[in-house]
């Protein structure tokens, strides 16, 4: 009874703590401690008694008859305090789940249709949800053991690592976890990698439908739980809950758990979700545990001050993890009994009043330690992924003034390790260092004058820009000293940075201010050709996006955009447009190193740079039709046509006439023939290239059916539509036998299709095409995609040479008021989605409103492309037949 109730003692004296405002539960726990004060008062009395000792078994044995009554009391009250516990935590829950509206409730009832399948679990800043999320991980793990038909996956959200933002990669991750549980990998996910593979894709992509390959690994399991950590801080979280919310109500098999902080932007995405908020009577007994636990790493003996820490951390944690640790490791840096005093007189109340105390106490330090405190900390603030010591000794030794890097700078490790403290951290298993947590960094980017800091702590405070104008300017530093030093090979061990500066000094650049003297260290490196198509190179080799061609593109477009805000000086737009330089890298990828036939007559080409295998022929060839389509707008045509025949030149006088890598190179040349409207040309070019693929590749190879394909097209622009859709059926017949019904070779092949039915007046048969088109792009691509715009406009097209105008005119508006989002005012698509609705306001009498687009159009076509432009030619056409 003695040691039941002992146990009983310590967790009571954590509950009063917790529950020290139930009156309930105050007026039951003080009848326990009356009741055990009998037992024990009676029990000394007894214990004390003259010759106890050789009476004691006697008296033992009535000991607990004579003292019934009071262990019935005890046990009585023991079980009504236990149960008031139970009814004080349920009243919390219940407090906690009835702080939401009437439309929440009626989401509940909703949510009760899934069986209440997806757990929102948010709290705020170190409230402890990504240490909650390891525990449920590992119970979830505990319970599934030994149950093959259960699974359980993970992934970790992480603001700091721009590399794992996108929902390719939480996907893939998730699904990755999930086969590597399974016993055997599933028929339809080997298919799928055959596809890829046979695709010119090593990892997965959007085009594999990771969704659909998730759902059928679901269907294949008795029960699935997926726990995502921190999907605030994922830029994508928006796709990631629409796949989640896809996945929850096609899948009974499958159990969400996310966890995030208590955003308004999270609270509406997360309206059908069961909500559980971390509030601080959760957690308290938590704390409590992790508070006695680091006690004892503190060089303090005296129970009293033990108890005194113990009560005043306690009560001031407020329900935060974070908040508790860095108040301990403030204790364990005391270095007397009477520093610990101080710190325990004066606590720091909630993350922002702690994170002031320890920047204003690195103001005392010494002006060179603060320096590389600053360094340090600005560093880990700014870089779009975690650093490894290698590379962020190389950022500390960056010397702006001559921006070169000097080794005598470089900082030994330990010195930094000794600066490691609240603010950040190093991992030895990753060897990176990291801040503590984000919300340091977002303390370190407020203003400085809003915390009551010491005016030598105010250069720890960062200007987000200025962090990442630092890195940019580190980064193409070191491209240029790699380029000058080490012009070939990878690198990447003897240039430490060289990966990180690759993939994100054209990121640093556009997320920084403006600034004139980086410019002219941009326009010096893509100045440099080989420097530049080296980078390219590089970039497309260690880019780990599936399509690394667009995200050149995508930063290629946003670097165009820092540039636009030079106020007064002149933009040199070509050598900003590294475009040109991709063709040239293409050459690179398809020189033949080492060519040879496997059993399926497929040819494999292992160049050293590995790039044969990351970018597909679809995809090469995809942006070379984008290409030829930007050499159209800027009248440059000749200049690509010359390129590529120097090129064809070169490869046949070296490998022969038909030889397989000059293939590629006749494809290019008929798409710019085409844009030249030498459609005769052009076809002999494809038919060329078609002959050499069928040969060596076989008639049913990829590289061949893409061609095949393209004469599709070209034959439509030729009028020959019997050709044109024969070739796209042979083609959509190879595709549909061994890809995935939602790859985008399908989606481009029923969109070409379609094209040519329209020509055919097949009005319906067309509509039905790009339809299937337009939800394979939306799906993959999303809706705001170029190519997804491609589709609605050819669908507006139909609909306004069927007849049915209004039709048209609602889908035309659409894809004008989606281009304005996604391409601009005062882009040529743009444009031409004016001339487009125009027409077709013009078509239901809407003469004035036509006419304005029409305008619209006329001025900007006439300042982005010239006044001889074919689209300008056509809108001066338009305006002068409205005007009458």
């Amino acid at each position: 009874m003695i040691e039941k109730l002992g146990d009983a003692f310590s967790r009571y004296q954590e509950y009063e703590i917790l529950l020290g405002g139930n009156q309930r539960f105050q007026e039951a726990l003080g009848f326990v401690y009356y009741d055990v004060l009998k037992f024990l008062r009676k029990a000394k009395k007894l214990f004390t008694a003259r010759g106890f000792k050789t009476l004691c078994k006697s008296l033992w044995k009535n000991f607990e008859a004579d003292f019934q009554h009071v262990l019935e009391a005890v046990t009585r009250h023991t079980d009504s305090l236990e149960a008031e516990i139970t009814l004080a935590h349920r009243v919390g829950v219940r407090k906690c789940l009835e702080q939401q509206s009437a439309e929440q409730k009626k989401a509940q009832e909703c949510l009760s249709r899934v069986e209440h399948r997806a757990l929102w679990i948010c709290g705020s800043p170190g409230s402890g949800k990504t240490v909650l999320s390891t525990v449920v991980i590992d119970d979830l793990r505990h319970r599934i053991d030994h149950r093959p038909k259960h699974t359980c996956a993970f992934f970790f959200c992480d603001k700091s690592d721009e590399n794992n933002q996108s929902t390719m990669h939480v996907l893939a991750t998730i699904i990755a976890q999930i086969l590597a549980q399974m016993q055997e990998v599933p028929e339809y996910v080997q298919a799928a990698y055959a596809t890829a593979i046979r695709y010119g894709r090593e990892g997965l992509s959007m085009s594999d439908q990771p969704t659909l390959i998730l759902k059928h690994l679901a269907l294949s399991l008795e029960r699935l739980y997926i726990v995502i950590d921190g999907l605030d801080e994922n830029k994508e979280a928006a796709r990631i809950l629409e796949n989640i919310n896809d996945l929850v109500r096609n899948s009974t098999s499958t159990h969400f758990i996310l966890l995030s902080r208590k955003m308004p932007k999270m609270k509406g995405r997360m309206s059908s979700f069961h909500t559980m908020e971390l509030i601080p009577e959760f957690v308290s007994v938590d704390i409590n545990n992790l508070i006695h636990g680091e006690l004892s790493d503190l060089p303090v003996d005296d129970p009293d001050t033990l108890d005194h820490i113990f009560g005043s951390l306690s009560q001031a944690a407020n329900g935060s993890f974070l908040w508790s640790s860095l108040m301990m490791k403030s204790l364990k840096s005391a270095t007397s009994p009477h520093e610990i005093s101080e710190i325990l007189s004066d606590i720091p109340i909630g993350l922002d009043k702690t994170y002031t105390t320890i920047v204003n106490k690195i103001a005392q330090e010494t002006p060179r330690r603060r320096a590389a405190v600053r360094k340090t900390l600005h560093a880990i603030c700014s870089s779009a992924r975690p650093l490894q010591w290698t590379e962020l000794q190389i950022v500390l030794a960056f010397e702006r003034s001559d921006a070169c890097f000097v080794d005598s700078r470089k900082p030994f490790k330990p010195a930094i390790l000794e600066l490691e403290g609240s603010l950040f951290e190093y991992t030895p298993a990753t060897d990176q260092f990291r801040l503590t947590h984000m919300s340091v960094r977002e303390f370190l980017l407020s203003s400085p004058d809003h915390h009551g800091i010491d005016e030598n702590a105010k250069p720890l405070f960062l200007e987000e820009a200025e962090g990442q104008l630092h890195l940019a300017e580190t980064c193409l530093a070191y491209q240029s000293q790699h380029d000058s030093q080490a012009p070939s090979g990878d690198g990447r061990v003897t240039f430490p940075l060289l990966e990180y500066s690759t993939l994100f000094w054209c990121h640093h650049v556009c997320q920084s201010k403006y600034s004139l003297e980086l410019k002219g260290w941009i326009e010096d490196f893509l100045a440099h050709t080989i420097a530049c198509q080296s980078w390219i190179l590089r970039f497309l080799t260690w880019q780990p996006s599936t399509f690394p061609l667009q995200y050149l593109m995508k930063l290629q477009n946003s670097l165009s955009e820092w540039f636009a805000q030079s106020p007064n000086t002149c933009v040199n737009n070509e050598l900003v447009d590294w475009i040109q330089h991709i063709p040239q890298t293409f050459l690179f990828d398809a020189e033949p190193t080492s060519l040879h036939s496997d059993s399926n007559n497929h040819i494999d080409s292992s160049p050293p740079n590995g790039l044969r295998h990351r970018i597909s022929h679809f995809e090469k060839l995809t942006v070379m039709r984008d290409l030829s389509r930007e050499y159209t707008m800027r009248g440059i045509l000749a200049n690509g046509e010359r390129w590529l025949t120097e090129a064809l030149e070169t490869r046949r006088r070296r490998y022969g006439c038909s030889h397989i890598s000059t293939a590629w190179l006749l494809n290019g040349l008929g798409l710019i023939y085409d844009q030249q409207h030498q459609v005769s040309l052009s076809a002999r070019t494809q038919e060329s290239a078609l002959a050499i693929q069928s040969s060596i590749l076989g008639p049913d190879h990829f590289e061949t059916i893409w061609t095949v394909n393209e004469l599709g097209r070209i034959y439509r622009h030729s009028n020959d539509l019997a050709k044109s859709e024969s070739m796209h059926l042979r083609a959509l017949a190879v595709l549909s036998s061994v890809l995935h019904p939602h790859d985008l070779q399908i989606a481009w092949t029923l969109n070409t299709l379609g094209r040519t039915y329209r020509k055919q007046q097949r009005f319906d048969e067309a509509i039905v095409l790009l339809d299937q088109a337009f939800e394979i792009r939306s799906s993959v691509l999303g809706p705001l995609h170029p190519h997804t715009l491609w589709t609605n406009m050819d669908k507006a097209a139909c609909f306004l040479e069927q007849g049915r105008l209004e039709d048209s005119v609602v889908l035309y508006r659409k894809a004008l008021e989606s281009r304005e989002t996604v391409l601009g005012l005062k882009h040529a698509d743009t444009f031409w989605a004016m001339n487009n609705l125009g027409r077709a306001l013009e078509s239901v009498g809407q003469i004035q409103a036509a006419k304005g687009l029409q305008e619209r159009a006329y001025q900007g076509q006439t300042e982005l492309l010239g006044s001889d432009h074919p689209h300008t030619i056509w809108s001066r056409e338009a305006c002068a037949k409205l005007n009458g």
